[in-house]
């Protein structure tokens, strides 16, 4: 693995803000595009799994028509952010760092430090993370980091603009599109329509591409109303069109929730995103929850569940 270094991609001529007269319109944002399907078709193959849950009695018999639901927890893909340490530290208590860290849980799986920030700093942001399961802020990466700075002005079509990143890259390195940001006229409703469309279609065309192995985002939060042009939040934490586009992505379109009746060898199966799971198996009065990590191609969970019914409610006395 090489060492891990940065590429930087200048589409167009310069970068800049998004002018009030530019539409949601770029190279390759028809709906019917031949990138989408190919694109999709690929995410299935990279980002998928097939999942087998396989219901066993006491006796180790297969239960049929047990009902089974699955639900994702997080993505084995990180989606990260790097966060303000501020909404950490001493201000913690604070209505908006309440309301940062909700936003961060709810819809990453990863986050970052800045490289600026003190021992300190790191420190409370890895416990936070740790303490609800996401990877440690500053952990190790394996990674190549590649960068692209856009030109509104100037953009090539999304999924042309993921090919072109690291063409030298070795086929086993795995990379991570850093700092992503697309800075727009916060006031600029047709702008703001712009960024939010580009990026859905950019992170669908690196999520398709087998070399990356993580997207990081840069900006969640405004905190006044002349904050930058590339954040998720405004200042009141009205969502921006990118970050509901981004939710749309993240916790829909890429986010599984399934389930449905064993069959007579008491499984149920399905493809689903890699990630972590929550599975719960029912059966009349007969109820078991557990969690698996679906990492493979092929992941089979095996769920156990007793012979004696759930007790009814007792009776209260008269």
């Amino acid at each position: 693995m090489l060492p891990r270094f940065l590429i930087l991609l200048l589409l167009g001529t310069c970068a800049g803000a998004v002018s009030a007269q530019e539409t949601p319109s770029f190279p390759g944002s028809d709906p019917a595009a031949d990138w989408r399907k190919a694109a999709e078709e690929k995410i299935g193959q990279l980002r998928k799994g097939e999942l087998v849950v396989l219901v066993l009695d006491a006796k180790a018999q297969p239960v049929k028509d047990a009902a089974v639901t699955v639900k994702q927890q997080r993505h084995a893909f990180p989606f990260s952010v790097v966060v303000d340490p501020a909404m950490f530290g001493e201000t913690g208590d604070d209505k908006n760092a309440r309301e940062y860290r909700d936003h961060v849980a709810t819809l990453f799986g990863g986050v970052q430090v800045p490289e600026n920030a003190s021992d300190e700093e790191r420190e409370a942001v890895r416990l936070w993370a740790l303490g609800l399961g996401l990877p440690a802020a500053d952990s190790a990466h394996d990674l190549t980091d590649v960068t692209l700075s856009l030109d509104p002005a100037g953009l090539s079509a999304p999924a042309e603009a993921i090919a072109a990143l690291a063409p030298e890259a070795e086929p086993e390195e795995s990379l991570r599109l850093a700092k992503y940001s697309f800075p727009v006229e916060a006031s600029s409703e047709t702008a703001l329509q712009l960024q939010a469309f580009y990026t859905r279609d950019l992170f669908t065309a690196a999520f398709a591409d087998p070399r990356f192995a993580e997207i990081e985002l840069t900006a969640l939060w405004a905190p006044d109303e002349s904050g930058p042009g590339w954040t998720l939040f405004n200042h009141d934490w009205t969502p921006r069109p990118v970050a509901e586009m981004l939710q749309q992505l993240l916790r829909k379109t890429w986010w599984t929730e399934d389930g449905g009746l064993t069959s007579a060898t008491g499984e149920w199966a399905g493809r689903v995103f890699l990630g972590e799971y929550r599975i719960s198996v029912a059966d009349g009065g007969r109820t078991k929850t557990v969690s698996a990590s679906v990492t493979e191609a092929h992941t089979i969970v095996e769920v156990t569940i007793g012979d004696e019914a759930a007790p009814a409610p007792s009776a209260t006395p008269e």
